[in-house]
């Protein structure tokens, strides 16, 4: 690759396996932003939630995009909001009850965070959260253009090092201001 060592968006990071190729063995253009996917064993209600929830709310990517991205819900939904990094969900989850109009989707590859946050949504019944449990790089650039009113950018620098440059959002900005709609 030719690139210049200070430009992150043309570099391939590893992911935290060291394999930096999806599971159908195409390569990376961007490389990922996150460390590990995987924490604990999952409890028995939590593997549950992830084996039948997940796929209900799951959006896969590999799909074209909708022209209208407020069609990935039912009802459609009037704003859609992006939340990267949601963790545990707790914020998430609480946006999405006190705008109950508009339509969550939150990326987060952390598979502890995303039995979580399902948790959250079938004790609490929420309709309108979609979840992509992978690389909100690649879920920008599927996304229709001006297609979000907001972004909840959640810890996003949390490798202060310079070494750890390829692992950050934040030069990534760009990127997510092609998705963003003018309010």
């Amino acid at each position: 690759m030719n690139a210049p060592a200070g430009d992150p968006a043309e570099h391939d990071a590893p992911s935290d396996d060291g394999n930096a190729s999806h599971g159908d063995g195409s390569l990376r253009a961007h490389g990922s932003f996150f460390g590990r996917r995987k924490g604990h064993k999952l409890r028995a209600h939590q593997a549950d939630l992830i084996e039948h929830l997940l796929p209900r709310l799951a959006l896969n990517i590999a799909n074209p995009a909708p022209l209208h991205a407020g069609e990935l819900f039912d009802p459609a939904a009037s704003e859609l909001r992006l939340e990267i990094g949601f963790g545990g969900g707790e914020h998430l989850v609480a946006e999405a009850g006190a705008f109950p109009n508009h339509g969550f989707i939150g990326c987060e590859p952390y598979v502890n965070g995303m039995a979580k946050i399902l948790a959250q949504i079938e004790a609490h019944r929420i309709g309108n959260i979609r979840l992509l449990a992978g690389d909100a790089a690649e879920l920008l650039a599927w996304l229709p253009p001006r297609s979000l009113i907001r972004i909840d950018l959640i810890h996003p620098d949390p490798w202060p090092k310079r070494r750890h440059w390829k692992r950050r959002f934040v030069p990534f900005r760009t990127r997510a201001s092609r998705r963003w709609r003018a309010c």
